[in-house]
């Protein structure tokens, strides 16, 4: 624990402020739960990069812990439960098989496992008699007997997360297996430990089948759009014309069950049985959620649903990527939710603010699978945008993103792809700008008052790739515009900005008909105009210093067309602030450059659907955390602010993309943002940096180059390089104390760190340890303490989880280790609030510690 103590968690929790403190939590890949004791579960997730390890609850998911003790990979795949106490616990991560004997306690490798790949699924059965655990992995059906031995191996392998293993007992003497092996129906009688009597079915490809537990020869399975049933042990087939599925089980009274993003459901009567009828019948199960302040219920089918666990405390659970839901034992459709204190999101990026009250913080964050949450209470709550007072909701965001706070004061930032959000109290009354171009903007820096290390004073810089402006740039040359043709002076702007001012002008459809502007190089005002006749044939006149922009009529018009038919909710032909906000509760359709495209509500709900609609193979869009590129440890590693995706990148290699700053001088608000190419050398910028001591200069950081700007990003200097050449990349983050006192972080070398403003590079040596680690940091208000957070390395007694976070008082000479019960693979800084150290984790929520 170092010499701070413990981290204390403040959610997200009980995700839409549940009147019965019992709403939604985070992603969960697995849950079980023995029948003698349905109050006990052991539970944990991975979708999406999340690394919760397990986490366990005595009371039936009222109250959880986190029980991870000694395992390093905490990305939880599979769980299985060997007796019938629930003390003896198996647990599948990536590449390995844990082992518990003691309720979780602690957790033992299984040295045997990691030749076994990964293990999808844990389930109990039966060889020659012998009780014995079966899992599903990628090197074959690994199995052990329940009264401890040997492990074997039945082959073949290749059982992934598609190949969820199904078990029927119908045999007694030994267990019959099934799966989707190979995209088609598999199935076999187990022979021995070693060996099994397959059985393909080529010809019936599927996604997720279900063994009937008491009847080898009854099985139902998936293949999107429909469902499937064979009674009779795969001679005769018939749909069950029920859809929008994924995962399907059979329980051991012969209910069926399906589950996928649409929902989760039963069947009474479609399976052989006294009750069996045609047409067969589907039930949606549901939750009702109470808002704990406004007292409105709603009724939730849908959830990203990521598993149905069968025999799980005597009934049947839904685990989804907003929690665990249980079957109640009674006819009723209700689920249980048993989320509780459950905070084991993705919590990608957070901001604080000033609340109501002494001591108290707004807290606003981008999260994975949902829209932006908030917390009015300091985490106490996590209800979002549900009253007047709370304003509009952040949906248009999506998942996603981050949210950024400026010290102490109210204003903040919600950013992701072309979104930019602003609230200047705290995430509430937010307000709304849509870069056009289908652009992509990182996380932004603020520069602070003079005299201040925290304040703003107005001026936001960000990252930006979007294509060319549908602008050709003529230098050196005008054309005289006058009379008619004359719209509006624009104003006092630099070359630059005049440029990006009537791009958005026309995009935003405020300049009819204008297609020149022109930047007076002696007077530095935009003139716009709307000149007749081609514009081959202009009269160009000479003039140093001057720019004209000439408009590309046809990409232009389409990006208005776009835009308007977009945004434009009252239908005046323009857009205005009123039409964004109109929009803000909603994302954008999909045929616009945001591939999130599914419903939320104002409580940040997001039934996007990780099992990709059905299709039986997901394929990465890229823009996941788990696909996060950048180092050399898996891309699981959330420790810096930009947000830059592998997707965005790879987006803006494909399509021309180009880097921007994007700037703001009135803390984000408002329609009056402009933005300016980057020159050549600062490729690939995914960070600017402000001095919090001097806020003339600008910092860019590229993979390659640290360049500064003495004018708000309009021109850059040559990449910095020190006087002894001991100044290198890779870059990743540069963290300033002062002028004097800044670190440079770099991606698998140890940290440069200059006392004399940059003219000499050291390294610092007492980061030699984690060097090929993930870095992060930040000082804080005071610069008296700095922090260095990341992940990487391999399991030791002083390093017994992938991430770390160490605290230095002496600029990183020397360091504590503060890393305490964080269990987490995955950590970043998320933001000091005066003597609190906030950070965002990928499977733990949102964490501080009181560090000064």
């Amino acid at each position: 624990k170092g010499k701070t103590g413990a981290w204390i968690k403040v959610g997200p929790w009980g995700i839409g402020d549940d009147i019965m403190a019992s709403g939604e939590a985070g992603t969960l890949a697995d849950a079980v739960s023995p029948a003698s004791n349905p109050n006990l579960i052991y539970a944990g997730g991975q979708n999406n990069g999340a690394s919760s390890g397990v986490v366990k609850s005595v009371d039936m998911g009222k109250h959880w812990t986190v029980a991870s003790n000694g395992i390093f990979d905490t990305r939880i795949k599979s769980l299985g439960i060997v007796d019938e106490a629930g003390t003896h616990v198996y647990v599948g991560v990536p590449g390995a098989i844990y082992e518990t004997r003691d309720s979780a306690a602690t957790w033992t490798l299984v040295n045997e496992s990691t030749k076994f790949g990964t293990c999808y699924t844990f389930k109990n059965g039966t060889i020659n008699n012998v009780p014995h655990i079966f899992a599903s992995c990628d090197i074959g059906i690994a199995n052990i007997p329940v009264n401890g031995g040997s492990w074997n191996v039945i082959p073949p392998g290749g059982w992934g997360r598609a190949g969820y293993l199904t078990v029927s007992d119908s045999l007694g003497s030994t267990s019959v297996l099934g799966g989707c092996l190979g995209g088609h129906v598999y199935m076999g009688v187990v022979i021995n430990e070693t060996a099994a009597n397959w059985t393909s079915y080529p010809d019936r490809p599927c996604t997720m089948l279900a063994l009937n537990p008491n009847n080898k020869d009854h099985f139902i399975y998936t293949k999107p759009p429909l469902t499937y049933q064979s009674m009779d042990g795969g001679k005769t087939y018939e749909s069950l014309n029920h859809s929008d599925i994924f995962h399907c089980g059979i329980d051991r009274v012969g209910n069926l069950y399906t589950a996928a993003m649409g929902g989760a459901f039963i069947s009474r009567d479609c399976g052989p049985g006294p009750n069996m009828k045609r047409p067969c019948s589907w039930q949606g199960f549901y939750d009702n959620r109470t808002q704990r302040r406004t007292n409105h219920s709603m009724i939730r089918v849908a959830h990203d649903y990521q598993r149905i666990s069968l025999d799980f405390g005597g009934s049947v659970s839904f685990s989804s990527d907003q929690g665990l839901f249980i079957k109640p034992k009674n006819s009723s459709l209700e689920l249980i939710k048993a989320n509780g204190n459950l905070s084991n999101n993705i919590a990608l990026k957070a901001a604080i603010s000033e609340g109501d009250g002494p001591g108290k913080n707004y807290i606003v964050t981008s999260v994975w699978d949902w829209a932006p949450l908030a917390s009015w209470d300091s985490g106490g709550h996590w209800p979002s945008w549900q009253t007047p007072s709370d304003g509009m909701a952040g949906s248009c965001i999506g998942e996603g993103g981050g949210s950024y706070g400026m010290g102490r004061s109210n204003h903040m930032l919600l950013m992701h792809h072309h979104n930019i959000l602003a609230s200047s109290y705290g995430g509430k009354n937010l307000t709304r700008f849509v870069v056009p171009h289908g652009a992509t903007v990182f996380g932004p820096a603020y520069s602070t008052k003079t005299g201040s290390r925290t304040e703003p004073n107005g001026a936001v810089y960000a990252p930006l790739f979007m294509g060319p402006m549908p602008w050709t740039t003529v230098p050196n040359k005008v054309v005289s515009c006058q009379g008619a043709e004359f719209v509006q002076d624009l104003g006092v702007t630099t070359n630059y900005s005049c440029v990006a001012t009537v791009d958005l002008g026309t995009s935003y459809g405020w300049y009819k008909g204008v297609n020149y502007a022109v930047w007076q190089g002696d007077t530095k005002h935009c003139h716009i105009c709307n000149i007749t006749g081609n514009s081959t044939k202009w009269n160009y006149t000479d003039a140093s210093g001057s720019y004209s922009y000439v408009k590309m009529q046809m990409e232009s018009d389409r990006e208005t067309t776009r835009m308007l038919s977009k945004y434009d909710s009252d239908g005046d032909g323009r857009i205005d602030e009123h039409d964004l906000v109109a929009t803000m509760n909603r994302e954008d359709p999909p045929d616009f450059e945001d591939d999130n495209d599914n419903d939320r509500d104002d409580d940040g709900d997001d039934d996007d659907d990780d099992e990709c609609n059905g299709d039986e193979e997901c394929k990465p869009d890229g823009d996941d955390p788990s696909e996060r590129g950048g180092d050399e440890t898996g891309g699981h590693r959330l420790v810096h602010s930009s947000l830059m995706t592998n997707k965005d990148f790879n987006k803006s290699q494909a399509d021309g993309s180009n880097g921007w700053i994007i700037k703001n001088f009135n803390f984000g608000q408002g329609m009056n943002w402009t933005w300016t190419p980057l020159p050549d050398h600062m490729a690939g910028t995914n960070a600017f940096i402000t001095d919090p001591t001097n806020n003339s200069v600008l910092y860019g950081i590229a993979p390659n180059c640290i360049a500064r700007s003495y004018d708000h990003g309009d021109t850059w200097e040559p990449c910095w390089a020190a006087k002894d050449g001991s100044l290198s990349g890779p870059y990743s983050d540069l963290i300033i104390k002062d002028s004097q006192t800044m670190i440079a972080l770099r991606n698998g070398a140890v940290p440069l760190r200059t006392k004399d403003g940059g003219e000499t590079w050291q390294p610092l040596k007492s980061c030699s340890i984690v060097a090929g680690f993930s870095h992060g940091g930040a000082y804080s208000w005071t610069a008296n303490t700095l922090v260095l957070l990341g992940s990487g390395g391999q399991q030791s007694v002083s390093h017994p989880h992938a991430n770390f976070i160490w605290r230095s008082t002496d600029d990183g000479d020397t360091w504590t280790d503060e890393s305490a019960d964080l269990v987490t693979m995955a950590v970043g800084v998320a933001q000091w609030y005066e003597d609190k150290f906030y950070i965002n984790t990928m499977g733990q929520g949102i964490l501080y510690k009181v560090m000064e």
